[in-house]
């Protein structure tokens, strides 16, 4: 009998459990060379970390089946749902190795429970220790009023108008703001970025529907990060935005930054997005390794001229020089521009004589709700 007080992994298939003591499992960790270990989110994923070669397919079809392990393709799957959270931690043998246990024990289903239970255990102790930090924290504030959205103008520098706003996301963490690069990073880094993404357009359309209905000049420009691009489920779900907002295309743009649009496998969600009418802007231009080349081949609609550029323009400095070179770039192309971090009228002056079109900073106004928009200036 298992002894109270003790941590044991308990792997069961029909009237038959098996008890792993925890602390087993660190001295197998090092030896587990050719075996796949991972995590993903329940119902279908995305993948939270992974180790290994792995057939997620069979992984979702393990799942729905209610069983814990089965054999499929010379390799024994097993899965374990968290009983706490949303996350299912799987790992994937060589048949191999456990059908030699097998003839060593003259017994089938020990050794198999021991495996997987040892696996398993290995699995959810990375799990809690990555889960644990800020990515965690953020997952678990998603879907509450923690998690929200606030709107920087863009305007037109000739004429002063607002023509549209910035969605950025905010986190709320024990009461003081999260600054955004740490958290987006920490999502990133944890894999959750589609989670957040998800998150993201559905705020956009909660909050901008009604707005934008009354505004329909205006524009919401949303964020989206590389791994969002090669993913077969962003023009879904930006089909999804116009479909339960109502808006048409031209309401929204999508922005990446100008090191995920060089990354391969994004031109062609790039195409089926602007094949929708939404626009596309290539945020913080001028910091990566996007060329004339690049969008020559990768049609995009407006480049964001980044910060740092706009924050050195000066007679003595050559950040005025190199917004000229983006300027001439962006013409030769027929793009329009947007100025980012725009804080001074000697900048905006700038801009404006050297031909960009629009522009966003605290100038014109910080984040905020996006009704504020509407207000007079």
């Amino acid at each position: 009998m298992p002894i109270t007080g003790v941590a044991y992994f308990v792997v069961s298939e029909g009237e038959l459990a098996v008890f792993v003591h925890s602390g087993v499992a660190s001295t197998i960790l090092s030896t587990l060379h050719d075996v796949s270990l991972g995590a993903y989110l329940r119902g279908g994923g995305p993948i939270i970390f992974s180790r290994g070669v792995y057939d997620f397919t069979a992984l979702k079809a393990l799942e729905q089946s209610g069983h814990s392990a089965n054999f499929r393709d010379n390799r024994l799957l097993g899965i374990s749902n968290s009983r706490t959270d949303e996350f299912v931690a799987f790992v994937s043998f060589p048949a191999a190795r456990v059908l030699t246990a097998i003839d060593e024990s003259r017994a089938m289903l020990l050794p198999i429970g021991t495996v997987l239970g040892l696996a398993l255990s290995i699995v959810f102790f990375f799990l809690f220790r990555r889960l644990t930090s800020m990515s965690a924290s953020l997952l678990r504030a998603l879907n509450t009023d923690r998690v929200y959205m606030e709107y920087q103008p863009i305007v037109e520098l000739r004429t002063g108008r607002c023509i549209g706003a910035e969605a950025l996301v905010r986190w709320k963490r024990r009461g003081r703001l999260i600054p955004p690069d740490r958290f987006i990073a920490a999502a990133e880094q944890a894999g959750i970025m589609p989670i957040v993404t998800r998150r993201i357009v559905d705020l956009v359309a909660w909050d901008s529907a009604e707005f934008l209905r009354v505004h329909p000049d205006f524009h919401v420009s949303i964020n989206f990060s590389a791994l969002d691009l090669r993913s077969e489920r962003t023009v879904d779900m930006l089909a999804g935005l116009l479909s339960v907002s109502g808006l048409p295309a031209r309401s929204f743009w999508v922005e990446m930054t100008e090191t995920g649009f060089v990354e391969k496998g994004v031109s062609n969600t790039i195409e089926q997005i602007r094949a929708m009418g939404i626009r596309v802007a290539v945020d913080d231009f001028g910091t990566g390794y996007a060329n004339l080349g690049v969008l020559n081949d990768i049609k995009v609609d407006v480049l964001k001229i980044d910060k740092r550029f706009v924050d050195r323009i000066d007679a003595a400095d050559q950040g005025a020089g190199v917004i000229t070179a983006i300027i001439s770039l962006a013409n030769s192309l027929g793009l329009e521009l947007v100025a980012e971090g725009v804080e001074t009228q000697l900048q905006a002056n700038f801009l404006l004589s050297s031909g960009v079109q629009f522009a966003q900073g605290w100038l014109f106004g910080r984040p905020g709700p996006l009704s504020a928009l509407a207000e007079p200036r």
